[in-house]
Parts: structure tokens; C-alpha cells; sequence
């Protein structure tokens, strides 16, 4: 299997995606409680959360290939990175 390119446009993309969700989400919040579905708060703070977690993530990845810092692609972390980094 190929392996897909690494850039910081990845990084970017999923914190944009981040930020929609969070204006989303403070879209809803001032809304009435007794009218709001709860499960759409839940799922927008879900998805933000998702989003800039796999921002952080592609983010370790891509340091880890652009310093040559060695760690396995499959168990590289943000902690690995920082620590290798000094």
C-alpha cells in the first residue's frame, strides 16, 4: 500500500475543521435548553474534539518525517515528538 504524503495543509485542514465545529457549537449553547436537542451539542463537541485531536496527531507524524526522528508510524505520538525533540 502507498503511503500518502504528510503536509501541513493536513494539519491545517483538520483545525479549519475544528473551528467550524466550535462556532457551531457556540451557535447552539445560548439556544433553550428545553428546545435544544442535547444530542447535537454532544455531537458538535464530539466532532471538535475529534478534529483537533487528529490535527495533533498528523502533526506528530509530520515532525517525526520532516526531522527523520525515527519513531514507528503506527505508535508515533506528540509525546515521543517532544521528547526526541529536547
Amino acid at each position: 500500500m502507498a503511503e500518502i504524503p504528510i503536509t501541513f495543509d493536513e494539519v491545517g485542514l483538520r483545525v479549519r475543521f475544528a473551528s467550524w465545529r466550535l462556532e457551531d457549537l457556540k451557535g447552539v449553547m445560548g439556544a433553550n435548553l428545553a428546545r435544544d436537542r442535547i444530542g447535537q451539542r454532544l455531537q458538535l463537541m464530539q466532532e471538535f474534539f475529534f478534529h483537533l485531536v487528529g490535527a495533533r496527531e498528523v502533526l506528530a507524524l509530520l515532525i517525526n518525517e520532516k526531522r527523520d526522528l525515527k519513531h514507528d508510524t503506527e505508535k508515533v505520538s506528540i509525546g515521543q515528538v517532544f521528547k526526541s525533540l529536547g
